[in-house]
Order: structure tokens, then sequence, then C-alpha cells
């Protein structure tokens, strides 16, 4: 069922529940949006956060129903992360660094020019090594360990991926997954994956999405 709600934050949207309440937000935004029927199309602005800064905001509601927010879309700059107060969308104490990008240590996340599908940057080269844009920070809780997944090394590369830091609490400290890549497609007609998110279903079964570019091979 699509629905195009009048009020609903615009951008990179981010969304959680606990359960009755869906909570919304978008990247680069100030404004929280609810709603207990999300199918009606109505929502409404519940909270505004300390700041904008939230690039590629992620909203997460842990089990116990304290609400995390986790953010990172830069070259240079690590994921984020810091609790945030349930009722007015306040941070509660200092924002925490989760990790940075790693091409050095992490192979996937290395920029290849031969592996650059379009020049989504045209202002500059694309150099044989430089840092990895990482992006899309996504939280889920499986069997009691918190996986913070992200997206490396840009939308316009073939391999796009997701990568995942593992922690024991869900303000870390995070350690790198040695079984990363999480996703990765580099091969036949739709190739990237990542920037995306994942899931538990009804059922409890996990399923994973991702973005790859509809572009690809013409246009």
């Amino acid at each position: 069922l699509y629905d195009s709600p009048k009020v609903f934050p615009r951008g990179v949207p981010s969304c959680a529940t606990d359960g009755e309440t869906m909570y919304a937000c978008a990247m680069n935004s100030r404004n929280v949006f609810a709603s207990t029927d999300p199918k009606s199309g109505v929502w409404t602005q519940v909270g505004t956060f300390d700041s904008d800064r939230y690039g590629d905001a992620d909203l997460f509601i842990d089990d116990d129903g304290r609400f995390y927010m986790y953010w990172g879309w830069s070259q240079i700059l690590p994921f984020q992360a810091v609790e945030l107060d349930p009722k007015t969308f306040k941070e509660i104490g200092k924002p925490v660094v989760c990790f940075f990008g790693n091409y050095k240590e992490n192979g996937f996340e290395r920029r290849r020019p031969d592996d650059l599908i379009f020049p989504y940057f045209n202002h500059r080269p694309y150099f044989p090594e430089e840092y990895p844009w990482i992006e899309g920070p996504w939280m889920v809780k499986h069997n009691g360990k918190y996986y913070l997944q992200y997206a490396a090394i840009g939308l316009e590369f073939a391999s796009y991926s997701h990568g995942v830091y593992v922690s024991d609490s869900p303000l870390g400290p995070f350690e790198y997954s040695p079984h990363n890549p999480l996703t990765f497609k580099t091969t036949g007609f739709m190739v990237g994956a990542g920037h995306g998110s994942t899931f538990h279903d009804k059922n409890g079964d996990l399923w994973t999405i991702c973005m790859v570019p509809s572009f690809y091979g013409g246009g």
C-alpha cells in the first residue's frame, strides 16, 4: 500500500517502532513525527532534536524502550551515536564515536577508479586510493547483540556494499565483523548492494534490503 502523507519528514527518512507507535525522522532535520496508524497517512510532530547534524539519521528503539540516534555520512567523519530522551528527543549525555571508515584494513572499502559506474562527483578526479564514503547507518538487535550496519564505498561504485560492526551495548564499543562484507554484488545487470537495512519480520526471520543504482547502464 503506497501512501503519500501530507505531514512526513522529507529527504532520507528513518522509522522505528515500539510496537504501538511508529516514529519517523529524516537526515539533517530537527523534526520528529509519530503515528499510531501509519497506513492512515496521519503523522503528528512530537518533538525536535537538539541538532540538525544527523546525516543519514537512524532512529533505534531498544527492547527496554530507550531511544538512540545513529548517524554518519562522510569520507572523513565517523559514525556517531547518542541516547535520546523518549519524550523530548533531546540528547542524553554526549555523542560517542562508533567507528571510522578504514580502507587500509577493510578491503571492500577501497575506492578503485575502474570500479566506477558513473561520476557522481564531477568536480574532481577519483584517486587510486582515498578514504571510503561510509553512510547509511542502521542498527538491528539480534540474539542480544547490537549490529551497526553501514554502507561503503559510495553508490557510484559497482562494489557498493554493506559492512557491520558488533557490540554488546547500543553505544559500543563496536568491533569490526570478520564476516564482512555483509552484502556484495559486483556482477549482473544490477550491481551494488548498499544503503539499506536488515530487519526481523513478524516471524522473527531476518531480511536485508539493499539499494542499487537504478540508472546503471544508461542515462
